[in-house]
């Protein structure tokens, strides 16, 4: 990795190809229809390695839904809180199963669908308000949410609906939350399930970690359908399939000290390339840890990012020896909402993204640059 200028974003080969052998055991043993959920990986030149595994994609917008379209093939699921009237006709002529969020976006848009693209099923997204998200900024179904229409407003399976999505999960291992959700839908709407051709089971579950519960998610899966052999289920993971498969390499450009406090400057900024950290995610930093108020912690370091926000700052972590500049820091699981979030803010450019081979080959994809950075703006 020494060999490898930083900043730069690996995505490691092996690691992916473990987590989608953990996908395709899944697809044997319960029949669920897998798809990626490009908000959360959208590295196309990569897909080569997914596509085998996934029946297609989902999609929050025009832009993802030809992306899928075109880079990944297959089914394409397309779904935004409100579909805007002039990408409309485009998403879904190159969807396959298009799904709405409110009554009033069926009201205006279904028969237009149908319209345009006789062939395209339809769905709703329902809220079946089950929080059981680990991240509660992450929550789509706390009280208010935009997301969704609640089962007290579904009083029927509305005219050429062949499906509902749901959506419950961030970050989960634990498959509590998707029992729980089995056991309200049917509750709620067990005697209408014959009218629907399939159920979007959502995003989420991670089901590639070490942690995840596969024999109970599998036992979960097969009892569900077993009583409704008729309906397709679908899961639309994203994180999963990169799930601890790759990693930030950034180094040490200098180091501060004031107050008694130790600032480790790094060539990336966390305001513009890892946003998800200040609104809590901490990250694992090979050769440091978390600080703990018990233990008497050495090598104390903040971690600060490279542009001028106040707030481009990891809190303290505890390193096992003194850091120096032009140290290298490894920031693991770097994959899943990074490389789909990053911005030039403050004219930083994101890191370049490479690919360590099965081999053990580094092959760079993407370099950015100053036109990168114009170009976004003019």
């Amino acid at each position: 990795m020494n060999k490898i200028n930083t900043p730069c974003i690996v995505f490691d080969e092996d690691r992916v190809k473990s987590n989608l052998s953990v996908i395709e055991n899944l697809t044997i043993r319960t029949g669920v229809k897998f798809l990626l959920a490009l908000k959360a990986f959208a590295l196309f030149p990569t897909f080569v390695l997914i596509r085998p595994y996934v029946v297609g994609a989902t999609s929050g917008s025009l832009c993802e839904t030809r992306l899928g379209k075109e880079e990944l093939g297959g089914e394409v699921h397309s779904y935004a809180p409100a579909f805007l009237a002039s990408e409309f006709d485009d998403i879904a002529l190159n969807s396959t199963h298009l799904i709405f969020n409110s009554l009033s976006q069926y009201a205006a848009y279904a028969k237009r669908a149908l319209d345009l693209k006789p062939d395209l099923s339809l769905g709703l997204r329902i809220n079946p308000l089950v929080s059981v998200s680990t991240r509660k900024e992450y929550d789509p179904c706390e009280s208010g949410s935009r997301f969704g229409i609640r089962f007290s407003e579904l009083r029927e399976i509305l005219e050429n609906i062949e499906g509902l999505h749901f959506h419950i999960h961030c970050e989960n291992t634990s498959c509590a939350g998707l029992e729980l959700l089995f056991a309200t839908i049917e509750d709620q709407i067990g005697n209408r399930l014959n009218k629907l051709k399939w159920l979007n089971l959502g995003g989420g579950l991670v089901v590639t970690d070490k942690d995840f519960d596969f024999e109970n998610f599998v036992a979960l899966i097969k009892a569900f359908k077993s009583k409704y052999p008729h309906l397709v289920l679908y899961m639309e993971p994203g994180a999963a399939y990169v799930w601890q498969a790759g990693y930030l390499l950034t180094s040490v450009v200098d180091i501060i000290e004031a107050e008694g406090t130790k600032t480790a400057i790094l060539d990336v900024s966390f305001e513009a390339h890892l946003n998800d950290t200040l609104l809590g995610w901490r990250p694992s930093i090979v050769g440091a840890s978390e600080v703990d108020a018990d233990i008497d912690n050495h090598n104390l370091y903040k971690l600060g990012g490279i542009s001028c926000a106040a707030c481009d700052v990891l809190a303290e972590y505890a390193f096992k020896k003194p850091l120096n500049i032009g140290d290298q820091i490894i920031i693991e699981d770097a994959l899943h909402y990074t490389l789909v979030k990053m911005t030039c803010f403050c004219g930083t450019l994101p890191p370049s993204i490479a690919i360590k081979k099965s081999n053990g080959e580094i092959q760079y994809l993407k370099a950015f640059s100053y036109s990168d950075y114009k170009n976004r703006l003019g």
